[in-house]
């Protein structure tokens, strides 16, 4: 090991999945992990709750059909090197600040990796779900995939951004977006969309915030900076939009893993506006087809399980449908993306940073994971959750 940084524990608490699909999170002690020459150890201490680890504990949506388990979930963590596998690798060193995110491994050799979208990486490794995640006091991490944390700001209020931040930034920046255009955000008061919507605004969109279900979440979107709210439990969903843009979004950031949402986004869509696909998790599968490989670079990060699906005998196909009527009548461009690449987590880090984007939190415990993600399943969370591995909870913002 290159260098310490003051004496560790044997053994720390982690959150473990040890059974079926269903059975819940356990709290556990487990032994501290040793570094490899090209690994950190990071202490941390907060890590985000998100609807992917709700898919790693229940299955269903793009889980695998049979659970990895063991298992530690968890994808968006933040904490201090305590030790490396070797010194200053990758330009890190013990003490720095730094993010986990989901990504824990890159070929760097793929079709993607050499186009500079190793966010769409043919043969990526994903944090919690290939390996053990951000549910536990340490964690030996690649320092390749370590995230740079700015100086002085919140650190659980990193969390979300690592994961939903980074994914509406990019999906936004992926649209050429021009400032003054309208943007529909479908999903507002969840713990992307909320995300979204700061990040349309500080980019200069005026957006409209879909959700439903409580007066609660047109003020929460209101109070994340959303020009007009629409409650989709109410008639009247696309002609309230296209009046209140005066003809049309140019924009749709679909984060709702319901068909229904891609249904309306073409009717409400202006000539020429992009679509795009980001919720797939409760979408429709058809059956693997063995004959070929088929890449879909779809994700939902509500965050569901970023997996890259391809068609063959054991993987089933997501799908979703959109009229071709809307599409070839207005020339509109649907499209998807998979959170970011390094170079999105920087520039998205440093609006967060600047104070432009500001998540809303309420931080739980590390033994309140499983009550944590039935609410999130059960729709019953505005913003994110963030559980304190050092113990404690509250709200923040």
């Amino acid at each position: 090991m290159g260098s310490m940084g003051g004496d560790l524990p044997k053994t720390a608490p982690a959150a473990v999945l040890a059974g079926a699909y269903g059975e819940p999170y356990r709290i556990k002690d487990v032994p501290i992990p040793v570094p490899s020459a090209q690994d950190a150890l990071v202490e941390l201490e907060y890590s985000g709750v998100c609807h992917g680890d709700v898919y790693a504990r229940d299955g269903g949506g793009p889980a695998p059909k049979d659970p990895v388990r063991p298992l530690t979930g968890g994808h968006e963590g933040v904490g201090r090197i305590v030790a490396m596998g070797t010194d200053g690798l990758d330009g890190f060193k013990v003490g720095d600040v730094v993010g986990i995110a989901w990504r824990s491994y890159v070929c760097g050799t793929c079709q993607a990796c050499q186009a500079g979208s190793e966010n769409h990486c043919f043969n990526q490794k994903i944090t919690g779900a290939h390996r053990d995640g951000t549910f536990q006091r340490y964690i030996a991490f690649p320092t390749s995939q370590l995230v740079p944390v700015p100086s002085g700001v919140s650190l659980p209020s990193v969390c979300p951004i690592l994961c939903a931040g980074v994914t509406a930034y990019a999906a936004l920046q992926r649209m050429s977006p021009q400032a003054g255009k309208w943007c529909v955000i479908v999903g507002g008061a969840g713990g992307l969309g909320h995300l979204a919507i700061q990040y349309a605004k500080a980019i200069g969109l005026k957006v409209v915030a879909i959700d439903g279900g409580s007066p609660e979440k047109e003020q929460f979107c209101a109070k994340m900076g959303a020009d007009v709210f629409v409650d989709f439990t109410r008639p009247g969903l696309v002609e309230t939009i296209v009046d209140k843009t005066g003809g049309g979004a140019n924009y749709v950031l679909v984060l709702s893993p319901h068909q229904s949402s891609y249904d309306a986004a073409g009717e409400y869509a202006s000539f020429g506006a992009q679509i795009m696909a980001i919720g797939i998790g409760n979408l429709q599968t058809l059956p693997a087809r063995p004959h070929f490989y088929s890449y879909f670079p779809i994700s939902n990060p509500m965050h569901i399980f970023p997996y890259i699906f391809f068609a063959n005998l054991t993987k089933p196909r997501p799908q979703f449908s959109m009229s071709l009527r809307p599409l070839l009548r207005k020339d509109l461009l649907v499209r998807s993306n998979q959170t970011g690449t390094k170079r999105d987590m920087k520039e998205a880090l440093q609006i967060f940073a600047a104070g432009k984007v500001v998540p809303e939190l309420e931080v739980v415990g590390l033994r309140d994971t499983n009550d944590a993600l039935d609410r999130i399943k059960q729709g019953k969370v505005m913003g994110k959750l963030v559980a304190d591995l050092r113990g404690g909870t509250g709200k923040e913002r």
